[in-house]
């Protein structure tokens, strides 16, 4: 029975939402291991919905990103990274060329302590 659940929801785009309605596990592990959707309910309906602390949202053709409280504010929000170099002397200049004596030998070390050699 479960694989033929679990095929016919592949047979079909992602769903917006998945509810499974079983009271075994291991049937809930491996539907939810086999499928694709945007969210899913255990025994129950369209409470993902209407809990604003869960990500609402979809996959493929039901929708794209999330939206609700925390995870809608960083959906629709353009983050960006800044770094910010020290002026007078990054120690990011020691990796720079020339690569002569100390700034080798320092090399050499960084690359084995962090298993890159």
């Amino acid at each position: 029975m479960t694989e033929e659940v679990v095929e016919g929801i592949n047979s079909r785009p992602a769903p917006l939402s998945l509810y499974v309605f079983s009271n075994r596990r291991q049937t809930v592990r491996e539907i939810l291991a086999r499928t694709r959707s945007g969210g899913v309910v255990i025994n129950d309906t369209v409470l993902q919905f209407a809990n604003p602390h869960l990500p609402f949202g979809g996959i493929g053709q039901s929708g794209m990103g999330r939206g609700h409280g925390y995870w809608g504010f960083l959906e629709f929000s353009n983050l960006r990274s800044v770094l910010r170099q020290r002026r007078r002397f990054p120690l990011t200049r020691l990796l720079h060329p020339p690569y002569t004596g100390a700034r080798r030998r320092l090399i050499e070390f960084l690359l084995r302590r962090y298993g890159l050699r």
